[in-house]
């Protein structure tokens, strides 16, 4: 009887995790996590300019979280803003 383990892997994935685990993926990994942060630092950063931004709390996430004056006035014009984006890609599609 032949008998699989638990959580079998493919040849690939396995392949990919070895990869990812050596010393150049794992320092390829720290410069994308440096990139990251200064993107998200340099996102609160401009969010902090904005009159309508009442608050952008710290974080240590994945996730910024601002308070917005007037937010439904705000989240509708985004969302006006969205959709026209979307209906413009996919006019091109």
């Amino acid at each position: 009887m032949k008998v699989i383990a638990p959580y079998p892997l493919s040849t690939p994935v396995a392949d990919i995790a070895a990869q990812a685990l050596s010393a150049q993926g794992i320092a390829a990994m720290r410069e994308r996590v440096a990139q990251i942060l200064n993107e998200r630092q340099y996102l609160v950063d401009a969010l902090r300019t904005i009159d309508c931004v009442e608050q952008v709390f710290d974080s240590e996430t994945n996730y910024v979280l601002a308070r917005i004056k007037a937010s439904s006035s705000v989240f509708k014009s985004l969302w006006i803003k969205a959709l026209s984006y979307v209906t413009r890609i996919n006019n091109l599609l």
